[in-house]
């Protein structure tokens, strides 16, 4: 077989090329004695030298005609294509924005801005063209979309914008010093308002706005939706002369609401004991000094203490802080058993903050930090517990038993002597509580949203009936929003066991012999002292590393 000549005549091996009156160059090949090699590029080289070269060739084709050629297979086809300079409009979906895709010839009809000009006028633009960007495409690198027109969205109107106007963030942390070191007894003030302070600010909603698309068409919009502060209003009251101004009416701590905000009472005395009596209130209390032992402390909200806890027990809906420390005279209570007349039991539904810990039970449903140690105590949280601060010689888990979903940080745990210490993490009972109880009220939300859709069905025709079935239609959307609460929360603490998973043990400093570290449902004891490290769970096994 020998090597095709591209300089020979090519009739001689049976190759012909011809362009018909489509611009379609058309290959023929007839099989014959005389059989040679031939590639994609030679076929692509013979139809540039017979004047061919500028037409849009078909790769594919190309390959298909070599391949048959060679194995002396009769082929005929078109390889190449003339095509003028194509100009294509592309609309988006939603009209607003018009672009042009400038293809250059080949071989064909060459650029030409009035065509350009004709492809425009054929989409029918008749609004937001800028006839100076059809130029640009021109000059543009061909085949890049230019945009040449652009209409004007249509803006929705935003609903009614409710504005705090007092502090309402009720997280307090401690506050940190010039040289970088926290301060724990600075956990700044509570914010308090007193009767007739301005809370909230309602502006009304917005008109939405008109657009117009490419074509001229009006893009119609929708107004903002008016909501009024709701009927019922805790702490607060409508100023008389601006109805979408809010006030305190009472003193206490500002709480925001969805579409409010809500003042909690609040109460300071100088401390609890046995001439104060026990404590239950509805709203947050502030103590300047200590809570004594067997006192019982039940509050709506947050609970401050300025000086130490005995042991007492405390339950508050917000916050526990205390400044100084929490100190029973015995050993926290492990595992489920109820804490003695002489252990603290502090329960929070947010976080627990104080200096030191000892022979007390905390639980916190988001998480507890304490700033020097616990020792012999039963601790129990949501997310995190912190104990100690980094760099700082302190931070001592001593005995007893800490737990946590997501992680334990520390200096130091165990102690030495018998001050063994357990430490768990990514799994939570009261976590998994938490979740069943929101999947238990979800479930228990759907039946009675069921009942009440067939009790509207059921008055919908009854015209003497019609102001049961109003409230029993505001009454149905109070259970979906409740619902639809109520399944965001059941899905944030999901995802909290999710990241259980990943949870793990931090120890800054040391971590002394005896001590017990559990990893989910695995479970390492530590039997010599070693240096900082963190523990985490690998294969189902706890692994300790020094990263």
């Amino acid at each position: 077989m020998a090597d095709y000549d591209e300089a020979a005549e090519t009739n001689a091996f049976g190759l012909s090329m011809q362009e018909n009156e489509d611009g379609k160059l058309l290959l023929t090949f007839a099989p014959n004695d005389l059989r040679f090699k031939i590639d994609p590029e030679g076929l692509r080289r013979i139809a540039t030298e017979q004047g061919h070269g500028m037409l849009c060739f078909d790769e594919k084709a190309l390959l298909n005609a070599a391949r048959s050629v060679q194995k002396n297979e009769p082929f005929f086809g078109s390889i190449a294509t003339r095509l003028d300079a194509e100009y294509h409009v592309v609309i988006s979906s939603d009209r607003l924005i018009a672009q042009i895709e400038i293809h250059p010839p080949f071989g064909g009809k060459a650029l030409n801005l009035d065509d350009a000009f004709k492809a425009v006028a054929d989409a029918r633009i008749s609004f937001g063209l800028d006839k100076a960007k059809v130029v640009l495409a021109m000059n543009s690198e061909l085949g890049r979309p230019v945009e040449i027109a652009k209409g004007v969205a249509a803006i929705i109107g935003r609903d009614t914008r409710f504005e705090p106007l007092v502090d309402v963030n009720r997280e307090r942390v401690p506050r940190e010093k010039e040289d970088g070191r926290v301060d724990w007894r600075d956990l700044g003030d509570i914010p308090i308002v007193n009767p007739g302070d301005p809370v909230m600010r309602r502006y009304p909603p917005e008109k939405g706005v008109i657009g117009r698309d490419i074509y001229g068409n009006t893009v119609h919009t929708v107004d903002g939706k008016f909501v009024d502060y709701p009927h019922k209003l805790e702490g607060v009251e409508r100023d008389p002369h601006d109805a979408t101004l809010l006030r305190a009416a009472i003193v206490g701590q500002p709480v925001l609401l969805r579409d409010s905000v809500k003042v909690e009472p609040i109460i300071k005395m100088p401390g609890v004991n046995i001439s104060s009596g026990n404590v239950t209130f509805v709203g947050s209390v502030i103590i300047n000094g200590d809570v004594q032992a067997g006192m019982h402390i039940k509050v709506d909200g947050d609970v401050t203490v300025d000086g130490t806890v005995e042991a007492a027990t405390i339950e508050a809906g917000g916050s526990i802080i205390v400044k100084g420390g929490i100190v029973g005279q015995g050993g926290g209570k492990q595992r489920d058993s109820a804490p003695s007349a002489a252990t603290p039991s502090l329960h929070a539904k947010a976080d627990i903050r104080a200096k030191y810990a000892e022979n007390a039970v905390l639980i916190a449903e988001k998480s507890v930090f304490i700033e020097e140690a616990v020792i012999e105590c039963d601790i129990t949280a949501l997310e995190y517990v912190t104990i100690g601060t980094k760099g700082r010689r302190k931070g001592y888990i001593m005995g007893g038993r800490v737990r946590a979903t997501l992680g334990i940080k520390a200096e130091f745990l165990g102690g030495p002597g018998s001050r063994q210490a357990r430490v768990m993490v990514g799994v939570n009972p009261l976590l998994q509580q938490r979740i069943e109880e929101k999947k238990q009220r979800i479930a228990a939300l759907v039946k009675e949203e069921a009942d009440l859709k067939k009790l509207i069905q059921f008055l919908a025709d009854k015209p003497d009936r019609q102001d049961t079935m109003q409230k029993a239609e505001n009454t149905l959307r109070r259970i979906q929003d409740s619902r639809a609460d109520t399944f965001v929360e059941e899905r944030a603490l999901t995802v909290d066991a999710e990241l259980a998973e990943h949870a793990k043990v931090e120890i800054g400093v040391r971590v002394h012999a005896g001590s017990t570290v559990n990893v989910g449902k695995a479970s390492m004891f530590i039997p010599e002292d070693t240096s900082f490290g963190v523990f985490r769970l690998d294969q189902n096994q706890v692994v300790f590393s020094r990263a």
